[in-house]
């Protein structure tokens, strides 16, 4: 059982571990990263843009784990299915529509 999610703000702590974890360090100099700021000649703007996507899908994402995990119905497993259904049909039209 995940302990800080039963206490006050824990969605919060939730989205702090993917965006610190995977976005802020990863494991090379990738754009808007923190080695990507160092070593990267990328200019700090270019690389703040990216956070307009990533921050509010880590966000979107711990809330729905967060209230998923403290109302487990099946609502929110027919939802979560439904989304991973949309994610992998819109990859897999990315594919194709790179291929043409």
């Amino acid at each position: 059982m995940v302990g800080f999610l039963f206490k006050r703000y824990g969605w919060l702590r939730l989205w702090a571990l993917p965006v610190g974890l995977s976005v802020l360090s990863t494991t090379g100099p990738a754009p808007g990263s923190i080695e990507g700021f160092i070593y990267t000649r990328i200019p700090v703007a270019s690389q703040l843009k990216g956070y307009i996507e990533v921050l509010p899908q880590t966000l979107l994402f711990s809330l729905m784990v967060f209230y998923w995990y403290k109302r487990p119905q099946r609502l929110w497993n027919l939802l979560s299915g439904i989304l991973v259904c949309l994610m992998v049909l819109m990859s897999v039209l990315g594919m194709f529509a790179s291929v043409l």
